[in-house]
């Protein structure tokens, strides 16, 4: 297989995971599946797939690799209301060992979103109308919590502004600064329609 993205296509088939949600890391070489039995770490340019069972009765909502370089062997799953963050980095290769647990949801966590140039910091949402940030240095609780109206399908946060991050909220989405937390710096009523990605 190459190891540059191009006009090469990698098309892997692992039908037994029922995995549902996918995340690549920050230099394209490996690739998370995630679903309720299992989670598989799988690096392009190898053939086998690191296989690791999961006792859940919840499907994965959502999951991402950190996008930093220097946390970019951690992973993130949610599940129902919780969070998992996981270290895919081992001393036999590849092996998912739990490190965190955030758990201050009360509904179904609905997205996750590191952020792009701190490699502590993780945003959540989900349809309790909260938008958690944690830095994961002390998990106990969130750092910081947002309160919307209405609960969040997505949240994002933005590449060159480093306080600054979006929440889709059905057709609508909140710009917020993480400074000044009590409301959003910004409303956009931007579709008639439920948004499906933030980017």
């Amino acid at each position: 297989m190459s190891k540059h993205w191009g006009r090469d296509y990698v098309v892997t088939e692992h039908r037994d995971l029922q995995a549902n949600t996918m995340a690549v890391d920050v230099t394209g070489n490996h690739v998370l599946l995630a679903g309720r039995r299992y989670l598989a770490i799988k690096h392009l340019d190898e053939e086998p797939l690191r296989k690791f069972h999961r006792q859940s009765k919840y499907e994965v909502g959502s999951a991402e690799l950190n996008p930093n370089l220097a946390n970019c062997h951690l992973c993130t799953i949610s599940s129902n209301t919780r969070v998992e963050i996981l270290s895919f980095m081992g001393n036999n290769g590849y092996e998912l060992q739990p490190t965190h647990s955030l758990r201050a949801h009360t509904r179904v966590v609905s997205d996750l979103n590191w952020h792009p140039k701190d490699p502590d910091i993780l945003a959540t949402c989900s349809i309790d109308t909260y938008i958690h940030i944690w830095d994961i240095r002390d998990q106990r609780k969130p750092s910081l919590s947002l309160s919307a109206v209405a609960g969040a399908s997505q949240v994002q946060w933005n590449v060159l502004s480093p306080n600054m991050l979006a929440t889709a909220h059905d057709g609508d989405i909140k710009i917020w600064d993480q400074r000044k937390g009590n409301s959003p710096a910004q409303y956009i009523a931007a579709h008639l329609t439920k948004m499906y990605g933030l980017d």
